[in-house]
């Protein structure tokens, strides 16, 4: 795992790229899991890598977007050391399955349009969406970019699928499967969250070297322990 990151092979002594993609990014939004990516990118930045980061547009709680978005396909701008390219996609913040399923569609096939800014990484970091959505545009950027891709699994597909039973229709519960199977077997190599992800992800034929477990854990020069007198 610690290859993936960080072995290359061209002989250059340069800062390494990594491109993460992710839907929700910076700022911060509660309960639409923008905090674990900022972080993620944060802590490489000061770990000495150079991350650039293909997300959506900043939206506001009530869905609005700010005028300088308007109109436009790509924006690209800097904050914290991070270079942000910001795609078009279909509005955040709207309540149903479908409506987030069509978010994560849009943010798969428009994260593309960065690529036209795109000249180099090292890395292609997956973050989100979940795994079946990012594996065409993983591809794509690894390939143009001539880059491994490192992808990051939170929840467990088609398994949290089944267990919401979202997909009733054995053609559907197939199929997720399908796509499933190739999302992990694409990657280079998988970060999990916990050793439970590890081991259910292996019923899915991926091998146990391809794993690597990094346990969420807490910023303890902001968080401390309670003092009870």
């Amino acid at each position: 795992m610690r290859s993936v990151i960080l072995t290359r092979d061209n002989g250059s002594d340069k800062r390494q790229t990594i491109c993460i993609l992710s839907a929700h990014f910076w700022p911060y939004y509660p309960r639409y899991g923008t905090a674990h990516p900022y972080t993620l990118g944060k802590t490489l930045v000061e770990a000495g890598y150079r991350v650039k980061v293909v997300t959506t547009f900043p939206q506001e709680i009530d869905g609005s977007i700010s005028s300088r978005y308007n109109s436009k396909l790509v924006v690209r701008e800097q904050h914290e050391g991070m270079e942000f390219c910001r795609v078009w996609t279909l509005q955040k913040f709207r309540i149903g399955i479908l409506r987030k399923v069509l978010l994560n569609i849009s943010f798969s096939l428009c994260s593309l349009f960065a690529l036209f800014f795109m000249r180099d990484a090292d890395l292609v970091f997956g973050v989100d969406p979940d795994a079946p959505f990012l594996l065409f545009p993983s591809r794509v950027y690894s390939l143009f970019l001539g880059s491994r891709y490192l992808l990051l699994v939170t929840d467990l597909w088609p398994d949290v699928v089944f267990d919401y039973k979202i997909a009733s229709s054995s053609f559907v519960r197939r199929l997720l499967t399908i796509v499933s199977v190739i999302s992990y077997r694409c990657s280079d190599a998988i970060l999990v969250i916990t050793r439970g992800l590890k081991d259910n992800i292996q019923r899915y034929f991926v091998p146990a070297e391809k794993v690597e477990v990094v346990e969420l854990g807490v910023n303890m020069s902001v968080f401390k322990p309670l003092e009870i007198s």
